[in-house]
């Protein structure tokens, strides 16, 4: 379910609860409960009714409840009171005292400063925790509106994009932006709940797209583990005492438990049922009791009546209070020291009523050191007249990380827990680098800085905020021992006034020429291309040797030319430029974008700062906020520079110890480059990071005859294939993994297994040859073993669950191989869906679709052909491909999305087609055809979505062994003959188009029940009016979907599909202007039975919409113009 679909849901709950709470008897039954089971040790109440839909969940400052109704903005928060109660059919439930008007989104977090944060579509929110009233905000990326949360080490607001693959954070101020992860789209569709593990290490992520499960990153963004559910996750909360374990509230009136073994998130869990029998579960939070308050769509009262109101249901058993919540609070968060010292640790209480409830005594607070070298110890200490208290502990038990914990008991004899703290006991004091400073304590070189201001009219108090701000931070700076010394340029201009700091500009000072190749043109023309002169000031300003090298370009437009901002567009082409000649030039790029950008702006400049490891900043009062902004941007630069990966060792020890590799000798440890995410091998045996002449590989092959390489998910490891058959492993490949001599050049692909630990080299005669823990599928043999045929050209796996031992595991299950005459070849349970059939050796490679129902195949002239769920899109594509009139195209690798891919080219062109965003390989372009495989910086291809795999964690032995064994069955039943399975070419011919001339692209395309659907032009100029029509006939507002949607809407045999030329204008009939350039209509489903139909423009901020309410006339009417 998409996040579109799911709030839709959400919402049209709420709507009928408004109207109507009706009750339905049941048979009267004595304390009856929220769930009908629930595991021992554990009580569970209704707290809370409501008649409208209730998602998120905090606490005001008096411990009064509120929910959110789950709006995407503006919406309001409920409030019960929780010091009284009302009864009501046998349960006592906290009253509503009031609905606080506020600009809230569903998902809703206390945070240690005493603010609420919401997440909503226009980023995050700060809210009083009291009145609702908005504080600041709305800042940062767009949200999804759902899960956000605290950091507990940073503080830091994290959140779900408006993509749920996209991880978003803010400081606490909404003055400063961050991607925190970026995950893979294919695997996180959709992202509700997300909440820290109580030691800040891990991030979890309640995943209910493309299935369902818990996925873990760890507080870098790295993707630690799936965990595969039996039900849909919403909401997530963790146990605070033995035993640990994490719960899951669930969409079908479950929950979840699951039980890492020895409390360590990257081992394999146990999943269980912790309680059933409730209603829709949505979010949850902690609350200051330790009990678990979380919402659901259904009531059942304690005398057996159920109710169609929505509930809160608090459940009680020491979970973990999360910060901003908890009554007591631990300090440091984190700390290193040699052992041998001691360490102190203050614990803060708040709210001592919440203590003495009925006279009761105030109780002294207990420290737990639970785990580490100094494990067991306890200290108890008493509240001082500033309800702290502290102990102080010698660290003697050796090297390692103490995990610690305090407790107060309150009026009721429960145990109220803190948040955990760590500290962290190391051998001694390090200086590495022998220059008399610890490695913790580094100091920053000098830093370069250039400004780069948009000198637009909009700017002014921008301008005002930097030039009055900037000398206090130079000198605040020096105090903490940074050396800046910054220059302020204009782009085209140096108007003086406002912006009188300004000394010159960058056209004047260092040239108009840009470096690379951008779509955004060759020379600065306009005060506001500060795209262009982030690359000019890159590359030609004089740097200092050894400085540090920072550039913060101003502004509150499009980065090419100004608004409009276009993204996919020149926009984007741009920042791409100048992330290239940034990271060749060794820049870090932290922009700060104005009062006024948009989200285009916001989400560019986000993009510009994550691929040069700067930071991004929205100002929201430049005269406030500037000095502070700036500061940080330098420390941050500071921070890169000297401990660029963050563990506590200055770079040139990482490098020099090796710890960290620095092929290029640049300085910079190669795990902090970021390079544009892909790779290309040449046949010399180099391997290149995009846009980078650098090679981070070089075999230098004589003779040249590199070939092929695959990578690791990661990216940490690397294998090449030269083509008499040798391999080349590099990084945490096993280098065992050699190949063999065939005695001639015809190896011709490689591909790494999905654990890493084995590989598959395909040869030129359609054999497959294993290493490691790669398992035979399939393979075939061209020609004679006397007259063999170099044929095969490309191999490609399917992966799905299989069983191992009753563990479902992902593997390789089926296999395609391509030959050169276009053929596909499949093995195992991969799925035949057609083939090119060229008719001559021309076929040079093929990518699997992320739902693996279909493929691409690229021919050697850069063309693309598509087959199952791609014919389409390569057919609507087909034009934006490259036609290199000669046999010069080598690889390509397909988008998350499906909708997209890039070529290259063997003189190192890389072609972006559909949404694969542009990237500029310029610096590595040759006038020779040498280069031979494109990969992603981590793996060849998308890990898919699951669709179809054995999900379950099987208890029965003898059930694991025959599933198995009927999966083996399957992958190595015999090949059909090429007469029972593949189509002939003459029904295959290129599905994406090929033989379409450019007007028939630029025609009108109409499908209609699954077929293609032939329009004369007297017809299209009635269709474009029918359409116009239904669309304007609609009267419900339009509201955003996801391309996920778009697609499975458009491909269906039920629905009709229009796509024009050009876009085209209308206006609903409640007067909202649309421009769209393609509409589905679906004709069965949940769309067509509210009216709906989608709408598409590649122009605008909300590529996919969809509107309601049409009318029947209208629709009949276009259908009988197709029809005829």
């Amino acid at each position: 379910m998409t996040q579109g679909e799911c709030s839709r849901g959400k919402q049209l709950f709420a709507g009928l609860f408004v109207v109507i709470g009706f009750m339905v008897l049941a048979p009267v039954v004595v304390d009856a409960q929220p769930y009908t089971f629930i595991q021992p040790g554990f009580t569970q109440e209704v707290y809370a009714v409501s008649a409208g839909f209730m998602g998120g969940v905090a606490f005001a400052p008096d411990g009064d409840v509120l929910v959110s109704p789950c709006a995407f903005s503006g919406g309001s928060l409920r409030r019960f009171d929780a010091q009284t109660t009302v009864p009501m059919s046998g349960s006592n439930i906290h009253p509503q005292v009031a609905d606080l008007p506020s600009n809230a989104g569903c998902g809703l977090t206390n945070h240690p400063n005493g603010s609420l944060y919401t997440n909503t579509s226009g980023g995050v929110v700060r809210l009083n925790a009291d009145t609702g009233v908005v504080i600041s905000g709305p800042f940062g990326p767009a949200g999804n509106a759902l899960g956000i949360t605290p950091d507990p080490l940073t503080g830091e607001l994290v959140y779900v994009g408006s993509s749920s693959n996209l991880i978003e954070a803010v400081n606490p101020a909404l003055t400063t932006s961050r991607n925190f992860a970026t995950l893979n789209a294919a695997e996180v569709g959709f992202v509700d709940g997300l909440f820290f593990d109580p030691t800040g290490q891990f991030l979890f992520l309640a995943n209910r797209s493309p299935v369902f499960r818990l996925t873990i990153v760890d507080r870098n963004g790295n993707l630690v583990q799936h965990v595969p559910l039996p039900s849909e996750p919403d909401g997530i909360a963790f146990r605070a005492t033995s035993p640990r374990f994490v719960l899951t509230n669930n969409l079908d009136g479950t929950i979840s438990r699951i039980d890492f073994p020895g409390d360590d998130f990257t081992q394999t869990p146990t999943v269980s049922l912790f309680a059933s029998g409730g209603f829709r579960g949505d979010l949850s939070q902690v609350g200051p009791d330790g009990c678990l308050y979380l919402t659901q769509d259904g009531v059942r009262f304690a005398d057996g009546t159920t109710s169609s109101e929505n509930s809160v249901v608090r459940i009680c058993g020491g979970f973990a209070t999360p910060p901003g919540v908890t009554l007591i609070t631990l300090s440091p968060l984190t700390a290193v020291n040699p052992i041998g010292t001691t360490h102190t640790v203050t614990a803060t209480v708040s709210r001592i009523a919440e203590m003495t409830k009925g006279g009761a005594q105030i109780q002294p607070v207990t420290f737990e050191i639970l785990s580490g070298p100094n494990a067991g110890e306890t200290y108890v200490e008493p509240l001082d007249q500033n309800l702290q208290a502290s102990t102080t502990y010698l660290g003697d038990g050796g090297t390692g990380t103490d995990q610690i914990q305090a407790y107060i008991v309150d009026a009721s004899g429960t145990r109220i827990f803190s948040n955990l703290v760590t500290k962290t006991w190391i051998g001694s004091a390090t200086d590495c680098n022998n220059n008399g400073i610890p490695d913790d304590q580094e100091t920053c070189p000098p830093v370069d800085l250039v400004f780069i201001m948009d000198t637009s009219g909009s700017m002014f108090d921008e301008a005002a905020g930097l030039c009055s701000s900037i000398q206090q931070v130079v000198a605040d700076l020096a105090v903490q021992g940074i050396t800046v010394t910054p220059s302020f340029l204009g782009i085209t201009e140096t108007p003086g006034g406002d912006f009188g700091c300004l000394t010159d500009n960058v056209a004047n000072l260092l040239g108009g020429a840009v470096p690379g190749s951008s779509s955004c043109g060759s020379v600065i023309i306009q005060s506001e291309d500060w795209a262009n002169a982030t690359a000019v000031v890159a590359q030609n300003f004089p740097w200092t040797p050894g400085n540090v090298r920072l550039i913060i370009p101003i502004s509150d437009e499009g980065p090419c030319s100004g608004d409009p901002c276009d993204d996919p567009g020149t926009d984007r082409d741009a920042i791409t430029n100048a992330i290239a000649i940034a990271n060749n030039n060794l820049v870090i790029v932290s922009p700060i974008t104005g009062t006024g950008a948009d989200s285009c702006v916001i989400t560019l400049a986000q993009a510009l700062a994550d691929g040069t490891r700067g930071v991004t900043f929205q100002s929201t009062d430049p005269g406030v906020d500037f000095g502070q902004i700036i500061g940080d941007s330098i420390r941050d630069a500071c921070g890169q520079a000297t401990d660029c990966n963050s563990n506590g060792r200055p770079d040139s020890c990482d490098i020099a110890d090796g710890i960290s590799e620095d092929v290029n000798q640049n300085g910079v440890p190669d795990e902090c480059e970021v390079r544009g995410g892909f790779k290309v091998l040449d046949i010399f045996g180099e391997v290149f990071n995009t846009g980078n002449p650098a090679p981070i590989i070089n075999l230098n092959l004589d003779p040249p005859c590199a070939i092929a390489f695959a990578c690791t998910d990661n990216g940490a490891g690397n294998i090449i294939l030269e083509e008499r058959g040798y391999l080349y492993p590099r990084g945490t490949i096993d280098p065992g993994f050699i190949g063999r001599d065939y005695g001639c050049k015809i190896a011709r692909d490689v591909e790494l297994t999905t654990t890493g630990d084995g590989v598959y080299v395909l040869s030129g005669f359609g054999t497959v040859d294993l290493y490691g823990d790669a398992r035979f599928i399939g393979q075939t043999f061209f020609g004679t073993m006397y007259h063999p045929f170099d044929a095969a050209r490309d191999l490609e796996f399917i992966t799905d669950f299989i069983i191992d031992k009753s563990i479902a595991l992902r593997t390789e299950v089926g296999e395609y191989i391509l030959d050169g005459l276009g053929g596909i070849w499949n093995f195992g349970l991969a799925p035949h869906f057609g083939q090119a059939g060229f008719g001559f050796d021309i076929a040079r490679a093929m990518e699997i679709a992320p739902d693996q129902a279909g493929y691409i195949v690229l021919d050697g002239f850069g063309l693309v052909h598509g087959f199952g769920s791609l014919a389409q899109v390569a057919f609507d594509l087909f034009f934006e491909n490259p036609f290199l009139g000669r046999d010069l195209a080598r690889d390509l690798e397909i988008t998350p999305t499906g909708n997209g891919w890039h070529i290259l080219d063997g003189m190192g062109r890389i072609y972006a087609v559909g949404d694969a965003q542009p990237i500029n390989n310029e610096a590595l372009e040759s006038f020779f055809d040498i280069f031979v495989d494109l990969e992603r910086g981590g793996s060849s291809t998308a890990p898919p979505p699951i669709e179809r795999g054995a999900e379950l964690i099987l208890k029965d032995e003898d059930e694991a062994a025959e599933l198995e064994a009927a999966i083996e069955r399957a992958v190595r039943s015999p090949k059909p003959t090429v007469e029972e399975d593949q189509a002939p070419a003459s029904e295959s011919a290129s599905a994406a188009g090929a033989g379409e001339d450019e007007s028939s692209a630029r025609a009108t395309l109409v499908r209609h029940n699954g077929k293609r659907v032939t329009i004369s032009n007297e017809t299209r100029e009635a269709l474009a009016a029918k359409v116009i029509a239904l669309v304007e006939s609609c009267s419900g507002s339009r509201e955003a979907v996801s391309s996920t949607s778009w697609r499975e809407a458009r491909n269906s045999d039920k629905a009709l599909f229009v796509r024009f030329p050009d876009a085209v204008a209308a206006r609903t009939a409640d007067g909202e202007e649309v421009s769209f350039r393609a509409v589905v209509v679906p004709l069965a489903g949940d769309l067509h039975a509210v009216q709906g139909i989608l709408l598409w423009n590649p122009k605008s901020d909300e590529e996919f919409v969809s509107v309601k309410g049409y009318g029947g006339d209208a629709l009949s009417s276009l259908i009988s113009t197709v029809e005829k």
